[in-house]
C-alpha cells in the first residue's frame, strides 16, 4: 500500500469539503470532467456507497481531496446513465472505476462492489480497500 496516503490533505471551505448532487446528465458531465487528469500518488477518488445495508445502491459517493470535493452521485435517479460512455472524449464514469491505472480508495468495498457488478455489471479495479 502507499504510504503516501495519508500525506494528502483535503482543500475545503470553513466546514469542509463542499458537496455536489450528481442527479442529471448534465451535472454528470462536469464530475467526469472533474475526474479528468487528477494526480494517482497519492490517489485522488475515495469511494463509498449508501443504501448498501439496504442492499441497493441509492448513491454512489465520491471524494475527491484536491478539489475539496465530495460528490453523490444520485445511482436510482440516474441509473445506467450514470455510468454510461459520453459523447465526447471523456472517459464514462464506468470506464474510471473499472480503471487499473487510476487508483481508487474505499473501506470495506465490498459490498458497494457487490452491487456495482449486480445492477450496473461494473467491475470495480485500482481499488485500495482499506
Amino acid at each position: 500500500m502507499d504510504t503516501n496516503l495519508s500525506t494528502q490533505t483535503l482543500k475545503h471551505g470553513e466546514n469542509g469539503p463542499s458537496t455536489m448532487t450528481i442527479n442529471s446528465v448534465k451535472k454528470l458531465e462536469g464530475l467526469r470532467q472533474a475526474l479528468e487528469g487528477l494526480p494517482v500518488k497519492p490517489p485522488s477518488i475515495y469511494l463509498d456507497a449508501h443504501g448498501v445495508a439496504q442492499d441497493e445502491l441509492i448513491s454512489l459517493q465520491i471524494l475527491v481531496p484536491p478539489t475539496g470535493t465530495l460528490y453523490l452521485v444520485d445511482m436510482k435517479r440516474l441509473g445506467t446513465a450514470a455510468l454510461s460512455t459520453t459523447a465526447d472524449s471523456s472517459a464514462s464514469l464506468r470506464s474510471i472505476l473499472e480503471s487499473k491505472s487510476i487508483p481508487k480508495v474505499g473501506f470495506d468495498i465490498r459490498a458497494p462492489s457487490k452491487l456495482l457488478f449486480r445492477d450496473f455489471n461494473v467491475s470495480l479495479d485500482g481499488m485500495y480497500d482499506l
